[in-house]
């Protein structure tokens, strides 16, 4: 077994696309990294996305972020020397009805405020784009610089990168505490020994409040479950990303569609423990979106939380799941098939090869938590970025450039954890995108 490092400049604990980036960012201007995943590199939420990366639908407060990242992405295949399967094909939105045709004209005016280059396509120039749609749509939104990659491709790519520039990456290692030392961060201990280091980046995904937990910071989220499904491969029929209200798709470099929910897909939500958690907080978005969550039980999570009560947080750290499985719900699979299928009526016939579940951490406002914690000093937060893998790679830049030049070339003050501070209000999102 490899020796671990007993010091580093910087260890960042999750190999997700967003602790992959930022290792490589650091890496490659000098920093000696550390790279911590209880599993292999893109086992969890990175690796079980649909990989779109759209600007369209997104928070005011992430769009300066997105259209930079998406500036990175357009030659992250040269950067990374990997074929990360990026096809910027656009994001069609798809509207039936004259609510859904105004809610289309309402997001573009939102969109066209914060500088994004998104329009309505008449039924002629949806067919031009997607002739495999058989249902007649009054209308589409499109955002042509939107695209997709291949997940577990590209975050292997910037691990690799990280790897050539120096960093250390160990898998199938965990993080079981943080050390502090008046005041700030000290160490990082785990299975394999400890490691110094000043400085601490949480990227750790939905597990990421129980990272924080360690240093005694508390992070409002919840985790919701997403269900996906994969065909067999076709000839090339779009490039662009399509949601409709019930059926979401884009096709792989190999041929296979993936499918998942439209704009009016339901996600999934374990009821466990921390239901009570912050509950103040959640129930009113839970009142609010509730067409948007399926509620359901899991007792192997309920069962973990029982022994984080019992075992505190030591106790909790032994359950980590480890390359976790989520079920899946096959109703819900069916119902987005069938969704697929009146979408596309030549694909009648189509058959799942794949199906899978992942899972997603979301915080109250919808939008991610970035940037240096009030105490301990050196631990940095990645996390809550429900929609993050579009921001991957200007998050490990701007991460880094926080970490070695004081300050990042794009402001995040907007995601900082000190907005859920105590008496904070924390505004509704509008609807759950």
């Amino acid at each position: 077994m490899e020796k671990m490092e007993k010091e580093a400049d910087v260890v960042v604990i999750g190999g997700g696309i967003s602790g992959c980036s930022v290792a490589y960012n650091l890496a490659r201007r000098g920093s000696k990294v550390v790279l911590l995943e209880k599993g292999e590199i893109a086992s969890e939420a990175s690796g079980r996305t649909g990989a779109n990366i759209r600007q369209q639908g997104r928070d005011p407060a992430e769009m300066p972020l997105v259209k930079e990242s998406v500036r990175l992405w357009e030659h992250l295949s040269e950067e990374l020397k990997t074929n990360i399967e990026y096809v910027q094909g656009g994001n069609l939105y798809l509207a039936e009805t004259d609510k859904e045709m105004a809610a289309l004209e309402e997001t573009m005016k939102e969109g066209h405020q914060l500088g994004l280059d998104n329009r309505i396509l008449t039924p002629q120039e949806i067919l031009k784009l997607v002739p495999t749609i058989g249902t007649p749509f009054k209308a589409g939104l499109l955002s042509p610089k939107d695209g997709h990659s291949d997940s577990i491709k590209t975050t292997n790519a910037f691990a690799n990168a990280a790897r050539e520039h120096g960093a250390k990456i160990y898998t199938h290692c965990h993080a079981i505490d943080i050390g502090l030392t008046a005041g700030r961060v000290s160490s990082v201990m785990t299975p394999m020994g400890e490691i110094k280091t000043p400085v601490v980046v949480n990227a750790a995904g939905v597990w990421a409040n129980r990272v924080a937990e360690m240093v005694g910071v508390h992070m409002p989220v919840k985790i919701i479950l997403n269900w996906e499904a994969e065909t067999q491969p076709y000839p090339p029929l779009y490039k662009a990303s399509v949601r409709a209200p019930r059926s979401s798709s884009r096709q792989t470099a190999s041929g296979n569609i993936r499918f998942s929910g439209g704009l009016q897909a339901r996600y999934g939500y374990n009821i466990s423990l921390d239901i009570f958690e912050d509950l103040g907080l959640w129930l009113p978005r839970l009142i609010k979106f509730n067409s948007s969550i399926k509620l359901g039980f899991n007792w192997e999570f309920l069962w973990r939380d029982f022994r984080r009560l019992l075992g505190g947080k030591g106790g909790y750290l032994a359950t980590f799941p480890v390359n976790y499985e989520p079920p899946v719900h096959q109703g819900v699979i069916k119902k987005r098939k069938q969704g697929l299928i009146e979408l596309m009526p030549s694909l009648k016939d189509v058959k799942v090869i794949k199906t899978w579940g992942g899972l997603k951490d979301i915080t109250p406002d919808l939008i991610g938590v970035l940037g240096k914690v009030e105490r301990p000093d050196g631990f940095i937060m990645m996390a809550g970025l429900n929609r993050g893998w579009a921001l991957g790679p200007v998050l490990g830049k701007l991460i880094s450039e926080l970490i070695l030049d004081g300050k990042p070339s794009i402001s995040i003050d907007a995601f900082s954890i000190s907005r859920f501070g105590k008496g904070k209000k924390v505004p509704m999102p509008p609807k759950f995108r």
